[in-house]
Order: structure tokens, then C-alpha cells, then sequence
């Protein structure tokens, strides 16, 4: 998955754009690996590879709904 680094937005996009796709790229892989194959999304709360990474607003309540949607745990 990709990280929820900002700085690598585009000018236009705005953070709401940005979770959006993210949220798109969790829901594509849960589909690609089979939805019931998928029991458990882990995420990390601040992802510190490079930097100090926290994820937009509405992340977490779309991974929620996410994992709600397809049966697995968050």
C-alpha cells in the first residue's frame, strides 16, 4: 500500500482527493487478494520511513468502513 505521504499530493489534489485514493488502493488490493481472504487490515497510526507520515482526515473511519464492508477486522 502506499504511505501516507503528503508531500507527494499533486498541486491540485486537496487532502479529502487524497484519501479518497488511498482508501481506493486498500479497497482494490482486498478485491485482488479475495474478499474472503482478507480477515485483518493493519495500518500503522504514524508511518516514520523517511519522515513522519499521518494519514488524512477520514482515513481511519474508511478503513473502518472498509473492513466493515468486507468482513475483516481493523
Amino acid at each position: 500500500m502506499s504511505n501516507t505521504n503528503e508531500y507527494r499530493l499533486d498541486p491540485d489534489n486537496d487532502p479529502a482527493a487524497f484519501c479518497q485514493r488511498l482508501l481506493a488502493e486498500v479497497e482494490e488490493a482486498i478485491i485482488a487478494a479475495g474478499v474472503d481472504e482478507v480477515a485483518l487490515i493493519i495500518a500503522e497510526p504514524v508511518q516514520n520511513s523517511g519522515g513522519c507520515f499521518v494519514p488524512p482526515p477520514g482515513y481511519w473511519a474508511g478503513l473502518r468502513a472498509l473492513a466493515d464492508k468486507y468482513g475483516a477486522r481493523c
